[in-house]
C-alpha cells in the first residue's frame, strides 16, 4: 500500500489559511515568479469544502502548471519572505499549504478542468520535459496549438526527478504531468535527443528550448577526474557504492544538498559539504538547511578544494572574506573516500537568436528554481505565440517572472444559478439594504461588478425617520442586521431610480 502523501493535515491547512490577512497589496503574489496569489487561494480553500478546494486548485494551476510540485519544493525566499504575517508573528507556510491544496484536490478528484481551445492548425516543438517545458506546453495548448514535448531522457519531469524521494514524492510529479496533458493537444516523446533546435522548424511552426543545464564547469584541480559530478550522482546513485564510506560533497546549492542527503540514504557513514560560501550565504530553504544539520551533515564554509587524492582523501584550504586562500590553512582529509563535485552547471544550448526558436528556464537563465522555470516557460510560450501570430511580443522585464494565466481557466466550481419565485438569477447572493444600495450609482456599480440583485434602502414619503436602537445590531465583525437600512432620499427619487435600473438591467433583481 502506498504511503499517503501528507504535506499538511486538514487542521494545519485550515489554521494556515485562517492566518492569512488577505492584504490589499498582496505582496505574496508580487513575490511569486509565476504570479500565483496565495491570498486568493488560501481564502478560497479556507472552509475545505470540495468546491473550495477545486476553486483554490484552479487559482493555483491557472498560474503554475507545476503548482503541486512547486508547493512541495519551493524555497522560502519568494512568497514566504514577502508574507505580511512576519510583521506580527511568523509568515504563513505558503508552499506547504499550496502543496496540501493540490494534493487534496487530486485525492478528492476535483482537480480543475480547464476549457480547451479550438485547434488552430499550428504545431510547436518543446525541447525538454521539465518545469519550463511543461509550462510552455500548457500555455500554448490552451491557445489551440498542438504541442510535442521532446525529452532526451527516459522519464519526463526534468531535474524534479533527481530530488530525493524523502523530500519530494514522485507521485506528485506523475499526477501533475497527467493534469497538464488534459490542457489540450500535448504529447510527450522520451528518448528524443535534439542536437540542433532550429532544424525542427522544417516540421514545426515554432520551437521552444527548455533543455536546462548539464555540463559542469571545471575546477582545474589535481585529481578532478576522480570525483563524480553532482547531476550524474543523483541520476545514477545506485551505481556508486558509498555504504560505510565518508563522502565529501563540493558545492553550496540545492544539488549539493541533495547529493549529501542521497549519500546518507544509501548508507554512507558520514557526509560533509564543502563550500566557498559562508554558511549564512548558502541559498537553501530553511527547512532543507535544517534537515541537513539534523541528519548530521557538517557544512564546511569558506573552504576550497585544491585536490582529490588517488590514494583517497582531499586537500582543502580556508578562504578569507574576499575568497582568497588563507596561507597556512591547507589541510589533507585522508578520511574522505568518495567525492561528489556538485558545482555550477552550464546550459545545454546557447541562445543563437534564431528566428522561431525561443529559450526558457535554466537553458536561458542558468540554474534556478522550479517556479522560476515555470514562469520563464510561460513567457517563452507567449513570445512564440506572438511570433506565430505575426505580432510583436510584449516586453517582459524579468524572464523569471510571468503574470500569464492559462487561457482556459474556469473559476466557477459549480453553477450558482438559482430560482427566485420563478425568476432565474445567476447566483443567490444579493446585496441587502445598506450604504452599498442607497441610490442608482451604487446599484449600477454593484451590477457592473456582477451582482445578480440588490435590495435598495427603505424609503419614506416625507416622514420623519426614527430607528430604535434595538434594531441596530451586529452578529459578528462582518455581518450586520437592520443597520443603516433606511434611505434619506425622497420616495419619488427612489422610485425613478428603481425604474431606470429595471430598464437598464432587466436580468437583475432590483427590489426596494
Amino acid at each position: 500500500m502506498k504511503n499517503k502523501i501528507n504535506f499538511l493535515s486538514d487542521a494545519q491547512l485550515k489554521a494556515e489559511a485562517e492566518r492569512c490577512l488577505y492584504c490589499e497589496e498582496k505582496p505574496c503574489q508580487a513575490a511569486c515568479p509565476a504570479d500565483c496569489s496565495p491570498a486568493d487561494f488560501l481564502m478560497a480553500a479556507r472552509q475545505l469544502g470540495r468546491s473550495d478546494i477545486k476553486r483554490a486548485a484552479a487559482l493555483i494551476m491557472g498560474n503554475n502548471t507545476f503548482g503541486g510540485v512547486c508547493g512541495a519544493v519551493c524555497p522560502d525566499w519568494f512568497c514566504v519572505k514577502a508574507c505580511s504575517r512576519k510583521l506580527f508573528d511568523n509568515p504563513i507556510n505558503i508552499p506547504a499549504a499550496q502543496a496540501a491544496i493540490i494534493q487534496k484536490a487530486k485525492e478528492l478528484n476535483v482537480m480543475p478542468r480547464f476549457r480547451n481551445a479550438k485547434p488552430n492548425g499550428r504545431k510547436v516543438a518543446v525541447i525538454g520535459a521539465g518545469p519550463a517545458g511543461f509550462a510552455a506546453a500548457g500555455t500554448l495548448a490552451q491557445l489551440g496549438y498542438k504541442v510535442e514535448i521532446l525529452e532526451k531522457n527516459k522519464k519526463a519531469g526534468g531535474a524534479a526527478n533527481l530530488i530525493p524521494d524523502k523530500r519530494f514524492p514522485k507521485e506528485v510529479l506523475r499526477t501533475e504531468i497527467e493534469f497538464i496533458k488534459t490542457l489540450g493537444d500535448i504529447s510527450i516523446k522520451t528518448g528524443a535527443a535534439i542536437k540542433e533546435p532550429a532544424a525542427l522548424l522544417k516540421s514545426y511552426h515554432s520551437v521552444i528550448v527548455t533543455a536546462g543545464v548539464e555540463k559542469q564547469i571545471k575546477l582545474n584541480i589535481e585529481g578532478e577526474d576522480l570525483g563524480v559530478e553532482g547531476l550524474e550522482y543523483l541520476r545514477n546513485s545506485s551505481k556508486y557504492k558509498v555504504k560505510g564510506l565518508n563522502v565529501a560533497v563540493i558545492g553550496g546549492g540545492a544539488v549539493a544538498a541533495d547529493c549529501a542527503m542521497k549519500a546518507l540514504e544509501l548508507g554512507a557513514a558520514k557526509a560533509e559539504v564543502f563550500t566557498r560560501k559562508n554558511i549564512g550565504d548558502i541559498q537553501l530553504p530553511e527547512r532543507e538547511l535544517r534537515d541537513l544539520l539534523k541528519a548530521g551533515i557538517n557544512i564546511n564554509g569558506r573552504s576550497r578544494i585544491t585536490a582529490i587524492l588517488k590514494k583517497g582523501g582531499i586537500k582543502v584550504v580556508r578562504l578569507d572574506g574576499k575568497a582568497k586562500d588563507i596561507p597556512g590553512t591547507g589541510q589533507e582529509r585522508t578520511d574522505i573516500a568518495f567525492v561528489v563535485l556538485a558545482i555550477k552547471n552550464l546550459p545545454v544550448f546557447e541562445d543563437k537568436k534564431q528566428k522561431g526558436v525561443f529559450l526558457a528556464g535554466d537553458c536561458r537563465n542558468g540554474a534556478a528554481t522550479v517556479v522560476e522555470g515555470a514562469a520563464s516557460g510561460k513567457n517563452a510560450a507567449m513570445e512564440a505565440h506572438a511570433y506565430m501570430q505575426g505580432k510583436k511580443a510584449a516586453v517582459v522585464k524579468d524572464n523569471k517572472k510571468s503574470a500569464v494565466i492559462l487561457a482556459g481557466r474556469y473559476l466557477e466550481p459549480v453553477s450558482l444559478e438559482t430560482d427566485f419565485f420563478g425568476r432565474k438569477l445567476r447566483s443567490p447572493f444579493i446585496i441587502s439594504a445598506s450604504p452599498h444600495s442607497d441610490g442608482y450609482d451604487q446599484v449600477k456599480a454593484a451590477y457592473e461588478a456582477g451582482w445578480p440583485g440588490v435590495v435598495m434602502k427603505t424609503a419614506f414619503d416625507g416622514l420623519d425617520i426614527h430607528i430604535p436602537a434595538e434594531y441596530m445590531v451586529t452578529f459578528d465583525d462582518a455581518t450586520y442586521g437592520n443597520s443603516d437600512n433606511v434611505s434619506g432620499h425622497a420616495l419619488n427619487r427612489v422610485c425613478k431610480e428603481v425604474a431606470k435600473l429595471v430598464k437598464e438591467y432587466p436580468d437583475r433583481l432590483t427590489a426596494a
